[in-house]
């Protein structure tokens, strides 16, 4: 054990300090208290200040800051390496714990965004409490390995992140590749095994019309299983239309041999958490269920508001006649016959209703119609210039 007392200047005062460190930590004591703060509880290692009337000796616990002042001139040359090896013995499992947690964390599943920024939040902290001092503290070698990955982690960045994200994503990709081989009729693509794979906070998939949207959904929930992320009651599955949950169920069942997974639609599971909560189901509306109906109170109130509203009539002209249809370059058709072809797919016309034959046309029957001039499209010529 090590014990120093006041500086010459500090015995003057009746309340003499003496400051003892050993194993256990610091020990402070005057004629009348004695007071044990375990290393543990140092935030941050022990520090010395030298000045005239003596050295002066900070730390910190979470809920106290110390400051010891006129301690004798030598503390520090005494005290200093003791109480660093001390402190990081203390702290040293701590640092270990939270660098095996990173290392569990990136490696067993996928990083997400948000637990990157925890990450590199955690790390920002620690860093704090034992850089930079440590770089030139004696007590160095007893955490050199681990002040090193401290030093990699605080620079962590995006590139880092998708570092790891790919390379779970390959492992993975190896890993359950019979998986992906079979879940489906066809084995299933790279990108879309990468959208069973990718778990983000939040994962946007494009895909068109027959791309294999459902494909990834039962393979997605398939690798969820097998890969031990989930289970099959944890698995929620929804579609915006009847016709589509049924095709989804009936496929799951063929494809991952279970009904313990059931897709249903955005308005029923509604409705049943509705019902558990209130005891009872709710009643309907009856545009939910019958589209005639709401399609015809949708029609009514359009036609209101074109009626009585001068400021939406207006737009609504506008939108038609600028925004309705687009306009594709004439560079963009390799032949009159293909510019024709498109308007008549596109069924272009006029505000009026007038079926045209180029968007020149349709520009000048929209001005006319917009400003109330009466017009007629392709009118009868009132003089027969007909020939062969």
């Amino acid at each position: 054990m090590s014990v120093i007392a006041s500086s010459i200047f500090g015995r003057i005062f009746p309340k003499k300090l003496s400051v003892a460190v050993n194993n256990n930590g610091l020990t402070l004591a005057d004629k009348q208290t004695t007071q044990l703060i375990n290393w543990g509880e140092l935030i941050t290692p022990v520090s010395f200040e030298f000045g005239f009337f003596g050295q002066t000796i900070c730390f910190a616990t979470v809920s106290q800051t110390y400051k010891l002042t006129m301690m004798t001139y030598s503390a520090e040359y005494l005290l200093k390496t003791e109480c660093d090896q001390y402190w990081v013995n203390a702290h040293l499992p701590r640092l270990n714990s939270l660098l095996n947690k990173i290392t569990t964390t990136v490696n067993k599943r996928f990083l997400r965004q948000s637990t990157a920024n925890q990450i590199k939040a955690i790390i920002a902290e620690e860093y704090a409490r034992w850089l930079p001092w440590i770089k030139t503290s004696k007590a160095l070698p007893l955490v050199s390995k681990q002040i090193q990955w401290l030093e990699k982690y605080a620079k962590w960045d995006d590139t880092l992140t998708q570092t790891y994200q790919e390379k779970y994503i390959h492992e993975q990709l190896q890993q359950h590749k019979s998986f992906f081989d079979n879940v489906e009729s066809n084995p299933l693509t790279e990108r879309q095994r990468r959208a069973c794979v990718v778990d983000n906070d939040n994962n946007l998939l494009l895909a068109g019309a027959g791309s294999g949207k459902t494909s990834v959904m039962i393979g997605r929930a398939g690798y969820l299983v097998a890969s031990e992320q989930a289970k099959y009651e944890d698995i929620l599955l929804l579609a915006y239309g009847r016709k589509a949950a049924d095709e989804m169920d009936e496929r799951i069942q063929n494809k991952l041999a279970t009904d313990k997974i059931k897709a249903t639609t955005f308005h029923s599971v509604g409705l049943n958490i509705i019902s558990q909560v209130e005891g009872a189901k709710p009643s309907i509306s009856v545009f939910a269920e019958d589209e005639k109906a709401k399609a015809k109170w949708l029609q009514t109130c359009f036609e209101s508001f074109i009626e009585n509203d001068p400021d939406y009539r207006a737009l609504v002209l506008n939108y038609f006649n600028k925004y309705y249809y687009v306009e594709k370059n004439d560079f963009d058709f390799k032949t009159l016959g293909d510019y024709y072809q498109y308007l008549n797919d596109n069924d272009i016309r006029s505000l009026k209703g007038d079926k045209v034959k180029s968007f020149g046309e349709l520009y000048i029957a929209n001005w006319l119609f917009y400003h109330g001039i009466d017009y007629q499209y392709e009118a009868q010529y009132q003089f027969d210039v007909k020939t062969i």
